[in-house]
């Protein structure tokens, strides 16, 4: 379910407040994101369409926080792997998974973010990065 937290909206879609007058886009996901419905929606569709079929569900639920409250900063491997592993058994323990992924339709391909897409480098890239992906099932040596 593609960014299934947009499914309620804020009554009456207000306009955003101006918080940065240097830019011409505002801060809007407070009205369209984890609306005052998304709960309710959610238990609407479970019982109406889903619960009378033996199925699981995969949701995305971008724009959690502002990018604003996120720090960018250049990672360790050591820290990174530790992120991504914490993701990756994020509830795993009360029977929630994890789809693990370094990329989807709506960013950049990983190989050219992460890895060396030019000529010599994109296969050897991709390999580092399917393997990042899969960390948890594998030894690294720490650099």
């Amino acid at each position: 379910m593609d960014v299934i937290n947009c499914i309620s909206k804020t009554d009456g879609l207000p306009d955003a407040p101006l918080v940065d007058h240097t830019q011409y886009y505002q801060p809007t996901s407070r009205y369209y994101v984890n609306g005052p419905q998304v709960h309710k929606y959610m238990k609407q569709m479970h019982t109406k369409v889903l619960s009378p079929h033996d199925l699981i569900t995969i949701g995305e639920t971008p724009f959690t926080h502002e990018a604003s409250e996120l720090a960018t900063k250049p990672w360790m491997l050591r820290e990174l792997k530790a992120i991504v592993g914490r993701w990756q058994q994020f509830m795993h323990d009360d029977g929630f998974w994890n789809a693990i992924n370094i990329e989807n339709y709506d960013q950049a391909r990983s190989v050219s973010r992460f890895g060396n897409d030019s000529v010599e480098w994109p296969a050897v890239s991709a390999k580092m990065l399917a393997i990042f992906e899969v960390h948890k099932y594998v030894k690294f040596k720490d650099y």
